[in-house]
């Protein structure tokens, strides 16, 4: 059964949907549920030292993302954890499922084309290939 889910979320329409249906599920269980909300933003490679601060916008960033998500996990009355992290999003994401016994991982798709994803790959891919418990990817 699921009591751990895990949310990544980065600001798109697909990630907050896939946090509705985290919250849709948690409600809808007879247990406790704890919903962790998960921001990964990206390491940036310059090949000239930056004039702002980059890590403290990102970080900034991330905290902006966050707080309409904390929001409603808070008006629906469920449990939660906030996480703010910096690296490869799909590595991250997989390595604190793992790391802290997650038994489902909720993402948003980003609808990336085929093409895209043999090209790029995928966020949402490569979670699902390399998690270690369920994925549900939401539209």
């Amino acid at each position: 059964m699921f009591h751990k889910i895990l949310v990544p979320i980065d600001g798109s329409e697909h990630s907050d949907h896939a946090l509705e249906q985290a919250v849709a599920l948690a409600a809808s269980l007879s247990h406790e549920v704890k919903i962790t909300i998960l921001h990964v933003s990206p390491i940036l490679v310059l090949n000239e030292p930056p004039i702002i601060s980059i890590e403290e916008d990102a970080e900034a960033e991330g905290q902006q993302i966050l707080k309409p998500a904390e929001d409603k996990l808070t008006a629906a009355g469920i449990s939660y954890d906030v996480q703010l992290k910096t690296g490869d999003p799909s590595t991250i994401i997989t390595q604190f499922a793992d790391d802290n016994q997650v038994d489902l991982i909720m993402m948003g798709s980003r609808g990336a084309g085929l093409i895209s994803e043999i090209l790029l790959g995928s966020v949402s891919h490569n979670v699902i290939k390399h998690a270690h418990c369920p994925v549900m990817v939401t539209k």
